[in-house]
């Protein structure tokens, strides 16, 4: 019985995906069946558009059992305050933790963070607590497997690689690094299943395929039109914010952002002519890794 409705929760959440994330079914099925508890790991940056709304739904409809924990990850990329909010926010939904991966051999990655948290994990101890104190309400005397779920690229494996303090699995800026499920021993009370990161919502207008491009979901080789997202860039930051971040004068529009980017980085063709699609890689490589600062605001009732 337990596996029929982890998959059709599986199948409900999925229901509104692109057709491509649907493969996907068999390994959300089995972390869903397994897990006592699912960690959402959302970007700070932007919790709301990487909420996987249609799988809290699911969960809650069909597992009553399983407990969902918000995560919210890379914190050192927002200014404390906005975390604090967010946390506040969230909490009116799931238990919410405040978290930022270790990041010994990420140094590029964070040089684009506001707040000083250092290299080291943050809000680790709160989430194993956490995790422990479930373990314990539940009476439960085998190890509590733990499901960790969200967007490509939101830092799950990251996650999972600061709770065991080491590399257990690999991680990377590129969306599909996880491609199937992997189990982690964190210790003899623990387990965690880090599971491929899954787009949740299908894109219906030109503004929210940009928004889907922009959370990293798609290799930047694979994106067709570069001038989508590099759109959705300029709509999210202050001219004044990439002009200083690029050391480029003013500009309208994307072309001539992206020709004045390729002008100041090099990046020429042939007869001297900015090359404005390697222009647009290196911007959205640069968004990806956090180096161009951004954040959105959470909503307002969270400040009150």
């Amino acid at each position: 019985e337990a596996s029929g409705l982890a998959q059709a929760a599986a199948r409900s959440a999925l229901a509104t995906s692109a057709p491509n994330q649907r493969s996907y079914h068999k390994e959300l099925s089995k972390v869903l069946r397994e897990s006592d508890i699912l960690l959402e790991v959302l970007d700070a940056r932007d919790p709301m558009g990487c909420r996987c709304l249609p799988l809290e739904l699911a969960v809650q409809q069909k597992l009553h059992n399983k407990r969902i924990v918000l995560v919210l990850n890379k914190i050192d990329l927002v200014p404390r305050d906005v975390a604090n909010r967010w946390v506040t926010h969230l909490r009116q939904f799931f238990p919410t933790v405040p978290f930022k991966s270790s990041t010994g051999n990420q140094r590029q990655a964070h040089r684009g963070g506001v707040d000083g948290y250092g290299a080291e994990c943050f809000g680790g101890e709160q989430l194993l607590q956490l995790l422990k104190n479930y373990s314990r309400s539940r009476n439960l005397k085998t190890a509590i497997t733990v499901g960790i779920v969200g967007y490509p690229n939101v830092g799950k494996s990251s996650l999972i690689n600061s709770l065991k303090r080491a590399r257990a699995v690999n991680v990377g800026a590129t969306p599909g690094v996880t491609a199937a499920v992997q189990l982690v021993a964190l210790d003899k009370k623990v387990k965690l299943m880090d599971c491929p990161g899954i787009v949740f919502a299908r894109a219906k207008t030109s503004e929210e395929e940009a928004d889907v491009l922009l959370r990293n979901c798609v290799k930047v080789e694979k994106i067709d039109d570069l001038a989508l997202p590099i759109g959705g860039i300029l709509r999210r930051t202050p001219p004044e914010q990439l002009m200083e971040h690029f050391t480029i004068g003013p500009f309208s529009g994307v072309a001539e952002f992206l020709t004045l980017v390729a002008m100041k980085r090099g990046q020429l063709r042939r007869g001297g002519a900015a090359d404005q699609d390697s222009a647009a890689r290196i911007v959205m490589q640069e968004w990806n890794s956090g180096a161009i600062r951004y954040w959105c605001e959470p909503p307002q009732q969270a400040a009150a």
